[in-house]
């Protein structure tokens, strides 16, 4: 189906040479696509301030004819933002990464962003289109620790979502299923942001946890030590819930997506949508 997408730029700043290729991956599928100016706008190495974000994100929901809003890239800055936008779309947002502070207030799909689109699978890509449209979804992974779970689908990049902990716009993780990616993090910063999580209580709450690609990094003078399977089974020792790991998501080259908000199972290492 034909899509009106429009685009503007959360996080850091975006190079118009890096963006033509994803915007020609969507004409391409036969999405029209419209580019906000503010995607090219600069402050310091973000796309611009604060309120221009909010300011493009508003008269993207305002303009009848988009659609869909897609994030261009993610980076940093999407978090400063939050105070000035919208708690309800009213229209799907695209993005990962950074973004997952605007998913978590606003919801949307966790799925590649503008600029990551040439170097996304196409089926990847196909699959968002799929999902806009109400279509199924399945994630498969491992399975870490057994059970079922059913429950809105949270979560997005740890770090950004750790930062979210104790503010108004950490999204509720009550009988949620958690969903966890991350890249170039140091092994004691991933295990820190998981102990923030339990610390919090926010993992006591989850029916689910799910983690996708993970590229950790250690250029600590002393090497951390633990695995990331290590630190999963410390800082959710005593939670009866199921776990999965190695999910299709993140920034390892797989970005399977799936609807932030939306109910699913998660089960024998597979997160889907319900039946």
């Amino acid at each position: 189906m034909r899509k009106t997408i429009g685009i503007m730029a959360p996080s850091s700043a975006v190079e118009a040479e890096g963006l033509r290729a994803g915007v020609a991956a969507l004409e391409a599928r036969g999405a029209r696509v419209v580019v906000h100016p503010q995607t090219f706008a600069r402050r310091a190495s973000l796309a611009g301030t604060p309120a221009e974000k909010a300011a493009a994100l508003r008269d993207l929901l305002a303009d009848p004819q988009v659609e869909v809003i897609w994030a261009a890239r993610g980076g940093n800055g999407a978090v400063q933002a939050l105070p000035h936008i919208p708690n309800q779309a009213g229209k799907p947002l695209i993005g990962y990464s950074d973004a997952t502070a605007w998913l978590a207030v606003m919801g949307g799909v966790h799925g590649p962003a503008v600029t990551a689109l040439p170097q996304a699978r196409a089926q990847d890509i196909d699959a968002v289109f799929a999902v806009l449209e109400g279509g199924p979804f399945v994630l498969r992974g491992l399975p870490f620790r057994p059970g079922r779970a059913t429950g809105r689908i949270v979560g997005g990049n740890l770090a950004v979502l750790s930062a979210l902990i104790g503010t108004p716009f950490a999204p509720d993780f009550t009988g949620a299923i958690l969903a966890l990616e991350d890249w170039r993090e140091e092994a004691s910063r991933i295990d820190r942001f998981l102990a923030h999580l339990a610390n919090a209580g926010a993992l006591a709450r989850i029916a689910g946890l799910a983690f996708g690609d993970f590229l950790l990094q250690d250029t600590g003078v002393m090497p951390y030590g633990l695995t990331l399977e290590e630190s999963i089974a410390e800082r959710t020792a005593g939670l009866h819930i199921p776990i999965a790991v190695g999910l299709p998501f993140g920034h390892g080259g797989r970005n399977t997506p799936f609807p932030i908000g939306a109910r699913a199972v998660l089960e024998g290492g597979v997160l889907r949508s319900p039946e």
